[in-house]
C-alpha cells in the first residue's frame, strides 16, 4: 500500500431502531493498514449480534461483511465507497430478531500528510521582510484544500494560519499569520488532514528580533544580544547602626545604570548576565541636644554582577528577575556643622542583591524599565546597612 492512508468517516442516514448512533473509529497498523471499529450500544439481552455490511457498486449492492459476533462491536477495513450496514442480534435461545432497516455510511480517502521542510526558520516580530511577510511555506506530500495548519506553542497555545492556499498536487503549501496574535517563542507547526491525521514539526522559532540568533538549541549566534539602561533611582534606607545615624529612611539624590546580555533563550525566556553600578548620595540634618545641629553625609557607589532572567508576556511587555553580588563602597562618611568637618571615612562592604522589574517596549528595541532592587550589605553590624532601590530607567538593545 502506498503511504496515502485510507480512513474512514461516518454519515449516518438512517439510524438503527436498537442501537442509536453507532461509533466508529480508527487506529493505524504498522503496514500502514487502516482498521475500522464500528461499536454500537450494547444490549444486556442479547447473546450476539449479526453485523452486516454491503457496498454500492453500480448501483447493486454486493456484500462486504457477514459476522456474527458476542462484542458490540467488530474491526475491519474497508475501502474507499458507499455502504450500508444493518446489526441484529439474537437472544439466550438462539433466536435472530427481525432485522431493522438499512443505516448508511460513507468511506472516503484521506491521507496522511508529511512536512519535509519549511522556510523561513524563524518569524521576526520586527522584520518583516526577514519573515516572508510572516508567510510560512511548507513541503511535503498530501497537503489538501481542507488541511489546517497550526502553530502550538510548549503552553499548548494553538493559533491557527489566516490565509491557507496549496498547490495542485499537494506537495507544497503557504499559510499565512496575522502578526498581532504572534508572541516570542518555541512553537510546534502542526498541519492536521480530515479524520485528525497529523504531522507536527518541531522547534519553530517566533523571536521579537532579528538581532536574535535563528538557531534552535538556545544559543544564538553573533552578534550577541547586549542592553543599556540608566536612569533614576531613589533609596529607602532599614533600620540598622549605620544607617541611623541619618535619622531618617527616604534619599531622594541616586542613579543607575545596566549593562546586559541576553546570551540564552531557553523554553521562548531570555537568560543573561549584568553589570549594574549606582550611585546615591546620603545626607541628613541631625539634632543632638548634647552638641549642636550638624549634617551627616556619605555617597553610596554600588556595583552588582546579576543573573537575569526575562520572562515575556508579549511582545512589548517584559518581566525581569535579577540576583547577583559585588561590592558597595561608603565613600566620605564625614560630619559637618557651621565651622567644624570631621575627617572624611571610607570604606568597601560585599553586597548581594535581588530585584525584579518590569519592561515595556514602546518601539523596536527602545524600552522603559520600572522595578526595585533589594540590597544587604554584608557588614558586621547588627543589623546590617540594608535598602529598597526603586529604579525608573530607559534602555535600548543593540
Amino acid at each position: 500500500m502506498s503511504r496515502s492512508l485510507w480512513t474512514t468517516v461516518l454519515c449516518i442516514m438512517v439510524t438503527l431502531p436498537l442501537f442509536a448512533k453507532p461509533d466508529l473509529t480508527y487506529r493505524e497498523e504498522v503496514d500502514k493498514r487502516i482498521v475500522q471499529r464500528l461499536e454500537w450500544v450494547k444490549d444486556e439481552a442479547a447473546f450476539d449480534y449479526l453485523v452486516e455490511i454491503q457496498r454500492e457498486e453500480r448501483g447493486n449492492w454486493v456484500e462486504s461483511v457477514n459476522k456474527i459476533t458476542e462484542n458490540n462491536y467488530i474491526e475491519m477495513s474497508l475501502p474507499h465507497g458507499s455502504y450500508r450496514y444493518r446489526v441484529t442480534p439474537s437472544d439466550y435461545l438462539g433466536r435472530r430478531q427481525r432485522p431493522p432497516e438499512w443505516a448508511r455510511l460513507a468511506v472516503r480517502q484521506i491521507f496522511q500528510p508529511e512536512v519535509d521542510k519549511f522556510s523561513p526558520d524563524i518569524f521576526f516580530l520586527d522584520n518583516e521582510k526577514e519573515s516572508n511577510g510572516y508567510v510560512l511555506q511548507l513541503e511535503g506530500k498530501n497537503f489538501l484544500q481542507e488541511s489546517i495548519v497550526l502553530l502550538r506553542s510548549a503552553r499548548g497555545v494553538e493559533l491557527r494560519g489566516e490565509d491557507y492556499r496549496v498547490n495542485s498536487d499537494g506537495t507544497s503549501a503557504r499559510v499565512e499569520f496575522e502578526i498581532s496574535k504572534l508572541s516570542e517563542g518555541l512553537y510546534d507547526i502542526i498541519v492536521e488532514n480530515p479524520g485528525a491525521l497529523r504531522a507536527v514539526l518541531r522547534n519553530f522559532r517566533v523571536s521579537t528580533s532579528s538581532l536574535v540568533g535563528k538557531g534552535t538549541e538556545g544559543l544564538p549566534p553573533a552578534p550577541l544580544r547586549f542592553y543599556l539602561a540608566e536612569g533614576y533611582s531613589p533609596l529607602f534606607a532599614f533600620p540598622s547602626v549605620f544607617n541611623d545615624f541619618f535619622e531618617q529612611d527616604f534619599f531622594s539624590v541616586g542613579v543607575v545604570v545596566r549593562f546586559g546580555w541576553i546570551a540564552f533563550y531557553p523554553f521562548g525566556t531570555q537568560l543573561g548576565f549584568e553589570i549594574s553600578p549606582s550611585y546615591h548620595y546620603l545626607s541628613a540634618p541631625v539634632n543632638d541636644s548634647n552638641y549642636s545641629v550638624y549634617e551627616i553625609s556619605s555617597n553610596i557607589i554600588d556595583c552588582r554582577l546579576n543573573v537575569v532572567w526575562g520572562i515575556p508576556f508579549t511582545r512589548r511587555f517584559v518581566t525581569y528577575i535579577r540576583a547577583g553580588g559585588g561590592i558597595t563602597v561608603l565613600a566620605n562618611i564625614h560630619l559637618q556643622d557651621d565651622r567644624l568637618s570631621s575627617p572624611q571615612r571610607s570604606g568597601w562592604i560585599p553586597v548581594l542583591g535581588a530585584g525584579l522589574s518590569f519592561s515595556y517596549y514602546f518601539y523596536k528595541n527602545f524600552f522603559i524599565d520600572a522595578g526595585a532592587d533589594f540590597l544587604n550589605l554584608l557588614s558586621v553590624d547588627s543589623p546590617p546597612p540594608r535598602y529598597i532601590m526603586p529604579s525608573l530607567t530607559l534602555g535600548f538593545k543593540f
